[in-house]
């Protein structure tokens, strides 16, 4: 049997979380410093197709991430900081799904209880950050044109 390498895709991930600060001059620092490429432990994500069927992605690398803009909140000092991060991931299987091809369908976050949208708890070196999914896109790399590092745990 060919060892058959997991499918790849790039996702972009527009998102925002909350920031605490004095002015919102300071928020996407503070956003940055909240969440940023050095810090985030991101490992595994899970998608959902409409049917229901689950598919997981390890997350090989976390990249270019970018705070856009910051609005106030009903609160003092408290402001929601919007940005995008691409993740590098690699397909690891689920539902009736072996991980080593493209999933040609519509994939999701599971939704919020809460609200509308989805919620995604991203793990960082202090506290787990729990960032507001606004929309996401994922592109799928060919096998023959896949050209990034092993996973490693600490990269």
């Amino acid at each position: 049997m060919a060892f058959q390498e997991p499918a790849a895709a790039l996702m972009e991930l527009y998102l925002s979380i909350p920031v605490t600060c004095l002015r919102k001059s300071q928020a996407l620092s503070a956003a940055d410093k909240e969440l940023n490429e050095r810090n985030t432990r991101l490992s595994f994500i899970q998608l959902h197709d409409t049917d229901g069927a689950s598919y997981g992605f390890q997350v090989r690398k976390v990249k270019d991430v970018q705070w856009l803009h910051a609005v106030p909140s009903d609160y003092s000092r408290m402001f929601r900081a919007f940005g995008r991060l691409e993740l590098l991931l690699s397909g690891l299987g689920g539902d009736d799904w072996t991980g080593d091809h493209p999933v040609y369908r519509e994939l999701s976050f599971p939704p919020s209880r809460l609200s509308s949208k989805s919620v995604l708890s991203i793990p960082t070196l202090s506290h787990p950050v729990h960032a507001r999914i606004e929309r996401h896109l994922i592109k799928w790399i060919p096998a023959e044109s896949k050209s990034f590092p092993p996973y490693s745990a600490e990269a």
